[in-house]
């Protein structure tokens, strides 16, 4: 089964709205893929899980151009999906 990007997307933000820890206010999958990683004040290690479970969904590994800065979370996933395939 080939995932398409909003697929991706929408695993990515369950994944980020299961972290207890995150300070995201909303649900709207909208706002928290405009919102800024820093902005979502995920946990560093879940962080880390969640890149890695990521990658596993599409096969990519994330360099460290795509981890570096503070990208939306849509820009992030955008940097990690485009090297798919």
């Amino acid at each position: 089964m080939t995932m398409d990007f909003e697929q991706f997307a929408g695993r990515a933000v369950e994944l980020v709205l299961a972290d207890k820890d995150s300070q995201s206010e909303s649900n709207d999958k909208t706002e928290i893929l405009s919102s800024k990683l820093s902005e979502l004040e995920i946990d560093s290690l879940y962080f880390m899980e969640i890149v890695i479970e990521i990658e596993d969904m599409i096969g990519v590994q994330a360099t460290d151009k795509e981890l570096s800065g503070d990208p939306t979370l849509e820009d992030f996933l955008k940097r990690i999906y485009e090297n798919k395939d």
